[in-house]
């Protein structure tokens, strides 16, 4: 992915995470920095919204960006200006690669890569483990930089990869979206399972650990409230999904009645 061999000790390769904006994911950068933290390796984090000059200056062999995106409230369209303004600077300025982590709908993501092969796309994903312990990783891009992104998470990371997805950009933004629509709609029925054992009787988490149990539903996603102690979910999968529900609303009706009753447990207080 067009990684700059490092000119400084032959030995270090130079990682900045990008993190500008106000409500950057602050678990995220901290994750990064845990899984990147090895002695070959100097990590810099930038979370400011002023010039990039101090990373460029770093010179980094690779940039995460971690950026977060707005919303357009009036159209529901996301704005991510600040992200691909960096993207582009990052490529013009420096000669590593640039990952992007922040979770973006596909014809953003796709522009961006279709455009600049130095460019992976490297959603974060839903994990209820420790986000250190994720085991899935899906890489987007071209297969050159992609391949590279691969041996830098084995060489360069002590991330755990035993299943490393290797696709285009839109085809990672497919696993990715795909992934959080169908565990986010099966956490809203395990939801309303669980209102309707309330009142009918039994027990809920019996009944959610041998649904899971069967090989076709999946071994997560059926704690119920969830780990922040609350009804419907509020992570990572919510933009993925809205980011797909977007493309076409007459296509994934399915996932307009998600939003509904997800916003409606979001709102409840039990």
């Amino acid at each position: 992915m067009g990684v700059k061999m490092p000119n400084r000790a032959a030995d270090t390769f130079r990682i900045a995470i990008i993190a500008s904006g106000e409500n950057f994911n602050h678990q995220e950068v901290d994750t990064l920095k845990y899984l990147f933290t090895k002695n070959m390796n100097d990590i810099m984090v930038y979370d400011s919204s002023n010039s990039l000059e101090d990373v460029i200056n770093f010179d980094p062999n690779l940039s995460i960006i971690i950026t977060p995106t707005e919303k357009d409230e009036e159209h529901g369209a996301v704005i991510a200006s600040q992200l691909e303004s960096e993207t582009l600077q990052l490529l013009a300025k420096t000669s590593g690669g640039v990952v992007i982590r922040t979770p973006l709908p596909i014809e953003i993501i796709d522009r961006l890569c279709a455009t600049n092969d130095k460019v992976v796309y490297y959603p974060m994903l839903f994990n209820e483990g420790k986000d250190e312990n994720q085991t899935f990783h899906i890489l987007g891009g071209a297969e050159n930089s992609v391949m590279a992104m691969g041996n830098i998470l084995r060489s360069k990371s002590t991330a755990l990869v035993s299943n490393i997805v290797m696709a285009t950009a839109v085809e990672a933004a497919m696993i990715e979206q795909g992934i959080s629509a169908i565990t986010g709609m099966k956490y809203m029925f395990l939801n309303q399972l669980h209102d309707f054992m309330t009142e009918y009787g039994g027990d809920y988490h019996l009944v959610s650990s041998y649904i899971n149990s069967h090989p076709s539903t999946g071994l997560t996603n059926d704690r119920v409230p969830n780990r922040n102690y609350k009804r419907g979910i509020q992570d990572i999968r919510v933009d993925a999904i809205k980011n797909l529900m977007n493309m076409d609303k007459e296509l994934f009706t399915t996932l307009e009645n998600f939003d509904i009753i997800n916003t409606s447990y979001t709102n409840r207080e039990d």
